[in-house]
């Protein structure tokens, strides 16, 4: 993960994760806000490029993650290992089965993260300690303390 202090520069499109001054130890979303019906949530990546939007939510987050592991790894990101460990770590943090869904109504059915950007949760995705994987991917996720930034030069 790259770590910025003060004033962000970007080159045509950068995204970044902001972390809030006061984390909290807590990680805990009501499963209402994520959407999660009869044990399942059900997640679709989104296309991340040059939006200007903030993304906060667990849901969000999620969508985030998944649109950059299949920008990584194409379609076969849906029997990666870390997509495999998200979704264990979702189940064991709220009892439901984390689902992919495909976007129908995009370019990309999985989305898309802009090639300057796929790198941002690298730090993230070290499974080398699974334990340590799935205690700061879940901090990620459901700490409302983090946020993802997708922006550009233009702005």
């Amino acid at each position: 993960m790259k770590y910025r202090n003060g004033f962000v520069t970007n080159s045509s499109s950068s995204h970044y994760i902001v972390s809030h001054d006061n984390v909290v130890e807590s990680i805990h979303a009501p499963l209402e806000t994520m959407g999660g019906v009869d044990g399942v949530i059900t997640i679709q990546g989104d296309e991340y490029g040059w939006s200007g939007d903030t993304r906060s939510s667990p849901d969000e987050k999620l969508s985030y993650i998944v649109s950059i592991l299949h920008s990584k790894f194409g379609d076969e990101f849906l029997e990666c290992d870390k997509l495999s460990l998200i979704r264990e770590a979702v189940f064991e943090h709220t009892g439901c089965y984390l689902e992919v869904a495909k976007n129908e109504s995009g370019y990309y059915p999985y989305g898309y993260v802009d090639h300057q950007s796929t790198d941002v949760l690298d730090e993230y995705f070290d499974i080398a300690d699974v334990v340590k994987f799935k205690a700061r991917i879940l901090e990620f996720i459901f700490s409302p303390d983090y946020s993802v930034v997708i922006d550009n030069d233009n702005h």
